[in-house]
């Protein structure tokens, strides 16, 4: 077990975030990587859909389909990701419209 800022500092020291998992809720971890600004590529299951938008935040495959993950990860060589909706001040920000 580390401190959370250790593990963010480990995230932000590698090049991208892959996460290929068959269920998942809301993948907290997937946000996290997005708000350190990480390209992300992930499997399309359950809420990381909402969350990772094709060519916009990140890369969509297909859970353990080794083509598609190859695909995603081309692509995050080449593209660059918006991040920004998930810093901090943007969440702030719809939350206070949401409520409004």
């Amino acid at each position: 077990k580390l401190p959370k800022q250790d593990v963010y500092r480990y995230m932000k020291a590698c090049d991208g975030f892959i996460l290929n998992s068959g269920y998942e809720g809301l993948p907290h971890v997937v946000i996290e990587a997005l708000y350190l600004g990480m390209p992300v590529a992930a499997s399309d299951a359950g809420g990381t859909r909402e969350i990772v938008i094709p060519k916009k935040t990140g890369e969509l495959f297909t859970y353990n389909d080794h083509k598609t993950i190859t695909y995603s990860l081309e692509d995050m060589k080449t593209h660059t990701f918006n991040s920004k909706k998930f810093t901090l001040q943007h969440m702030l920000k719809d939350l206070t419209e949401v409520l409004s």
